[in-house]
């Protein structure tokens, strides 16, 4: 019927339109109306993409909000040539880099602190 084919329609998320658009006539189509709610699936956002890289200014900005950029410039003057080298002069930022990883440990940061810095990172 024409409401079944209107059920099916507003099942993914309007079923409290269509019992409004129907008026007291939704109460014919209760059972009905709760079959194709019953059969809704609730919308599961994907997780989150984590970034595996990033500018330098983006990691730099990340680190100034999230109050550890004199903490990590600290480190690179106490760091070896290279590593000052790479802090400097790189474009961007891997997760994977063994400075980033050496950092997360000195700062004392898990991989969800890291994971969050890539993902702030990634939208400034």
């Amino acid at each position: 019927t024409e409401v079944q084919a209107r059920c099916h329609s507003y099942a993914d998320v309007q079923m409290d339109m269509l019992e409004a658009d129907l008026g007291d006539d939704a109460k014919d189509y209760a059972d009905l109306i709760a079959k194709v709610r019953a059969g809704i699936k609730p919308y599961i956002p994907p997780p989150p993409v984590i970034p595996s890289v990033i500018t330098m200014r983006q990691a730099r900005l990340a680190l100034l909000q999230a109050g550890l950029l004199n903490s990590v410039n600290t480190a690179m003057e106490q760091a070896n040539q290279a590593a000052q080298i790479e802090w400097e002069f790189a474009t961007e930022v891997h997760r994977s880099w063994p400075l980033v990883v050496a950092l997360q440990s000195g700062l004392g940061l898990t991989d969800d602190d890291l994971d969050a810095l890539f993902t702030a990172g990634a939208t400034l």
